[in-house]
């Protein structure tokens, strides 16, 4: 997903938390945590965006 498909998904449905994964990986290695982070922070739904570092497990 590149930055506006995550946008897209917040406006559709806003109270959802998402989660980004597999970043910064061979096959999305364009893209870094950083980046989602600083766009979700911009747009305003920084609460709602979880990026896990690698390995770290996350409970829904």
């Amino acid at each position: 997903m590149e930055l506006q498909d995550i946008l897209s998904v917040h406006r559709a449905a806003p109270a959802t938390q998402l989660i980004a994964t597999h970043m910064e990986a061979i096959d999305h290695c364009v893209l870094s945590r950083a980046d989602p982070a600083a766009f979700a922070k911009n747009e305003g739904f920084a609460p709602r965006l979880s990026i896990p570092a690698d390995g770290e497990r996350v409970s829904i």
